[in-house]
């Protein structure tokens, strides 16, 4: 799991509408999915942060994401609650990351293509194309576009706040 130190848990946060389009293509068949959620918008010089909590079906726990973007070109996506991950992107590098699931743990191998960051503090779009197998077998092609769209332009007065799932 990731440690955030105190300067990273201390951004002043905005409102904002968060949506999360996914596209994945394995062996020529094409899916994909859409998530709009309410979540927390957070900019800096060097970090850029947002923050959504998804709801799973019914019955089962909720998940929390914290996505970070350091230096406009390296971005983390940690996954907490009903799937556990870390996943890291910088383009033209690969990462290896274990994904827990519910049913068990995969080994996951990501190879970022192209990592687009067009967020500002006004929001934005972030998008990124990656390769990924999973436990050294199927390679899918994948597409992560996530747009942030502040509800406000002032921060809130409160801290970004990571909870306990993301230790400070």
């Amino acid at each position: 799991m990731s440690n955030f130190t105190q300067s990273e848990s201390s951004l002043r946060s905005i409102p904002a509408s968060i949506r999360v389009r996914s596209i994945f293509e394995t062996e020529g068949e094409r899916d994909g999915n859409e998530l709009l959620v309410f979540g927390q918008y957070a900019y800096s010089s060097d970090r850029i942060m947002i923050l959504y909590e998804e709801f799973m079906e019914k019955g089962e726990p909720s998940v929390q994401t914290l996505i970070s973007v350091l230096n406009g070109n390296v971005v983390s996506i940690h996954r907490s609650g009903y799937v556990d991950s870390l996943m890291l992107f910088e383009q033209g590098k690969r990462h290896q990351t274990s994904y827990q699931l519910p049913f068990g743990e995969m080994q996951v191998n990501s190879y970022t293509l192209s990592l687009q960051n067009a967020l500002t503090p006004k929001g934005g779009t972030l998008s990124i194309a990656y390769s990924l197998d999973l436990n050294s077998a199927a390679e899918t092609l994948n597409t992560i576009t996530i747009t942030v769209v502040p509800q406000n332009n002032s921060p809130t007065d409160e801290p970004l706040n990571i909870g306990k799932e993301f230790p400070t």
